[in-house]
């Protein structure tokens, strides 16, 4: 994050090179707040920021966004508005393609809502 600029970094939307099999998470807002997304993170000893992206935006650069209700766990309440955007998955987070996707991604974020506090402990 370039907290002067108040903007996400360009691999703020890269695939983690494991994680990320079924594409990278984003939560719609109709159904949780920002605390609660960042809240959502369990493992990481930064801050965390929330970017704002509108759902035209994503799929005007060619991306898809698939609804993927995450059921609560003992650690972590329902996460009803949770999505993926597949093809920004781990298998290839090193391609020209997902770079490209990523710097479009970042130049569609309208706001950032942050710092919120890392998670207190890890959580498995």
């Amino acid at each position: 994050m370039d907290t002067e600029k108040h903007r996400p970094l360009p691999d703020a939307f890269s695939p983690h090179r494991t994680s990320d099999s079924t594409g990278i998470s984003v939560y719609r807002l109709q159904f949780h707040t920002a605390a609660e997304i960042a809240g959502f993170r369990t493992l990481g000893t930064a801050p965390v920021w929330v970017a704002y992206i509108r759902l035209a935006s994503i799929r005007e650069i060619g991306l898809d966004v698939i609804p993927d209700r995450i059921a609560a766990t003992s650690l972590l309440p329902a996460q009803e508005g949770h999505a993926l955007l597949p093809q920004l998955d781990s298998a290839h987070r090193d391609s020209d393609e997902v770079a490209s996707w990523k710097r479009l991604l970042l130049s569609a974020v309208f706001q950032v809502d942050g710092p919120f506090d890392p998670p207190a402990a890890p959580r498995r």
